[in-house]
């Protein structure tokens, strides 16, 4: 059970007082949504997405000034 979803606002209600009632739900649902965020967010992670998006916009389209660059070679000037 990764995540508590309320259909409308009574749901809301009875899923927040079961969160408020019942302490090992609450740790196991932070214990899940921790772990998602470090697999899924991590520094390291998002540094080597936002490099590839960069290097994908590099050698998507030579532009006035030729060839593509490599991000290493835009890097260094």
């Amino acid at each position: 059970r990764d995540l508590r979803v309320a259909e409308n606002p009574d749901d809301f209600i009875s899923r927040v007082a079961e969160l408020l009632e019942d302490r090992a739900l609450r740790e196991e649902l932070g214990a899940q949504g921790r772990r998602f965020v470090q697999e899924n967010f991590s520094w390291d992670l998002s540094a080597s997405r936002l490099g590839q998006v960069v290097d994908d916009m590099l050698h998507s389209s030579a532009g006035p000034e030729g060839p593509p660059r490599s991000i290493e070679a835009a890097l260094e000037g």
